[in-house]
């Protein structure tokens, strides 16, 4: 039974987020494709929580400014944080940028259609792209974007926070732009990386920290203080 009903609802999921890269690709001739990605992430993150049958609560969005760029830093549990992360800043008019695997970006049309969406590719440990990457980052981020980074660099298999890369921070003492430290919490419980079945009904929640400010400060200076937050946030939602 569980069985039929993950496969149904993975036929939904995918219909449902079709549906929005479809309408995309069809303005890619004309180059507004970019545009209207970034534009519908707003309406995407609670549709896409809606289709896994996920409900969500946004904390600490009044720590955010609206008019201000962040580097967005948090943990990661599920593709569904991705679909969190929009649908909440999403309610104070804010959108943003993402990264992804640079072998994603080598995928017959998911590569296109994530450069039009303004996806910024991550090369892999140790591979000599990965300054060149971090600069093409800096020069989206200078244009008014913010971006968000999933600081563990891949899912946690079981929930708990894993040791954090320093990509987030070195882009904030680069650009000037704070950062916005974010903890998920449930999101691992309706999709998870060792788990192929979506679990409906799951409730999950994102909780916005108080914005970490990078001037005067190092990145190793920006990364202990991002982490103390996030750690902190962690233990007192595993609480709840």
């Amino acid at each position: 039974m569980q069985i039929i009903k993950s496969f149904f609802s993975w036929i939904y999921f995918i219909f449902a987020g079709s549906r929005w890269v479809f309408a995309g690709f069809l303005r890619l001739p004309f180059g507004k494709a970019g545009d209207y990605y970034r534009r519908i992430g707003k309406l995407f993150g609670p549709s896409m929580l809606s289709a896994v049958g996920a409900t969500a609560t946004f904390e600490g969005l009044e720590n955010l400014d609206p008019n201000q760029s962040y580097i967005f830093a948090g943990n990661h549990q599920s593709y569904v944080d991705i679909f969190m992360i929009q649908a909440a800043i999403g309610t104070i008019g804010m959108e943003t940028l993402f990264m992804a695997k640079e072998a994603l970006f080598k995928i017959p049309f998911f590569g296109t259609t994530a450069r039009q969406m303004g996806l910024i590719p991550i090369a892999p440990d140790g591979s000599r792209d990965r300054m060149k990457i971090l600069i093409e980052s800096i020069k989206t981020l200078r244009h008014g974007n913010s971006l968000t980074v999933f600081v563990e660099g891949s899912r946690s298999r079981d929930g708990q926070l894993q040791a954090f890369k320093k990509g987030a921070f070195l882009l904030s003492s680069q650009t000037g732009l704070p950062i916005a430290p974010f903890v998920v919490k449930g999101t691992i419980d309706v999709m998870s990386r060792n788990d192929l079945h979506i679990h409906r009904g799951k409730h999950c929640i994102i909780s916005f920290l108080p914005p970490i400010m990078p001037e005067g400060r190092s990145a190793k200076e920006l990364a202990r203080l991002t982490e103390e937050q996030i750690h902190a946030e962690y233990d007192k939602l595993m609480q709840v």
